[in-house]
């Protein structure tokens, strides 16, 4: 269901230990140009979907969503992380028309590249439409 990728970045721009962290620096897909990545700590991520459909023709869609972290400093990229993942685990509720059923952290890394930390989590969401 597209709009998963909706309520999930919702989610995360309202829970305040995230933007504490990140103020808006929140982005689908890509990092703006604008951003500078040397002092502006960010998170990016990115949504593949399946639809499950029972035979009355209702769907729950299975969603994998990967979070990459970036920060110029190791402790604010976990610190980051760790907000993301409290925020987000076993989350469960009504968000822009979509019912969360469930979000569970299924796996995690994390590198150096180019003097930045970077952070990975992966969740599996699943939903359906209100």
């Amino acid at each position: 269901m597209i709009t998963t990728g909706k309520a999930i970045y919702s989610i995360l721009s309202n829970a305040s230990a995230v933007t504490a962290l990140v103020n808006s620096n929140i982005y689908p897909l890509v990092i703006p140009e604008s951003i500078d990545l040397d002092t502006t700590p960010c998170i990016v991520y990115e949504r593949s979907f399946i639809n499950d459909f029972t035979k009355d023709g209702i769907s729950t869609t299975n969603s994998s969503f990967d979070f990459t972290i970036i920060s110029n400093n190791y402790e604010a990229s976990i610190n980051i992380a760790i907000a993301v993942f409290n925020t987000l685990y076993l989350f469960k509720g009504d968000v822009l028309n979509t019912h969360i059923h469930n979000i569970s952290c299924v796996g995690g890394d994390e590198v150096a590249v180019n003097f930045k930390f970077i952070q990975k989590l992966s969740f599996d969401v699943k939903s359906s439409a209100l």
